[in-house]
């Protein structure tokens, strides 16, 4: 890993940096960038703080939420990468769970949590 001896580098150092140089290399998702951009608004309209994308995403990793499996579902919302909505389109015998059963809308994170 360039820019760290040998001699003293740990193994936590080492994994830091080569986290770093991975996520240098990996492009943004577009629908992570549309949900940080939705995120950031709504922080600011609630709180008034002006977040960065590192600090927003930090957040997800923050102790003060106890619980893994809600850190967890954060990520997943910001990726969407719950199993919801379109993700069901391109699936046989699936198609019904597109939508939401209550209102016929096509599911997703947001309509769940704020709209049905």
């Amino acid at each position: 890993v360039e820019g760290i001896h040998l001699q003293t580098a740990t193994q936590s150092l080492i994994y830091h940096k080569i986290g770093e140089i991975k996520s240098k290399k990996t492009p943004n998702r577009r629908i992570a960038v549309m949900h940080m951009d939705m995120a950031r608004y709504e922080i600011k309209e609630r709180t008034g703080k002006d977040l960065t994308d590192e600090e927003i995403w930090m957040s997800f990793r923050n102790k003060e939420i106890r619980n893994k499996r809600t850190r967890q579902l954060l990520w997943k919302i910001a990726h969407q990468g719950l199993p919801i909505g379109t993700y069901w389109d391109n699936i046989t015998n699936y198609k019904k769970r597109v939508e939401c059963r209550a209102c016929r809308m096509v599911e997703s994170a947001e309509h769940i949590f704020t709209e049905c």
